[in-house]
């Protein structure tokens, strides 16, 4: 009998949460993701470590926000460097682990 009492408001509380998530707009979740992700590589913010299993899985990254067609997307920047420091090139990693300030 406890556990029912306990799923009930548990379950009206995600429920809240779940409509309250999907009433923002796509504007609205772009602006709140300006605060921890960049768009261009001349503002870097959070850091992230990538876990995709790839070549680049432990490298640390910046979180990304690219555009998607219908989606606010957020990916793991992974830089790959040349010997002398220079880079060489990115890796936009899928599946990551963002950083705590």
């Amino acid at each position: 009998m406890s556990f029912v009492k306990l799923a009930v408001p548990v379950t009206l509380v995600l429920a809240t949460i779940a409509g309250v998530a999907h009433a923002n707009t796509r504007a609205e979740l772009e602006a709140r993701t300006r605060k921890y992700v960049w768009a261009s590589e001349s503002r870097p913010k959070g850091l992230c470590v990538c876990q995709d299993g790839s070549g680049s899985h432990g490298a640390a990254g910046y979180l990304l926000r690219q555009d998607g067609s219908n989606k606010v997307m957020v990916r793991c920047l992974v830089s790959n460097y040349f010997s002398d420091g220079q880079n060489g090139g990115s890796y936009a990693c899928p599946t990551f682990v963002p950083l705590a300030q």
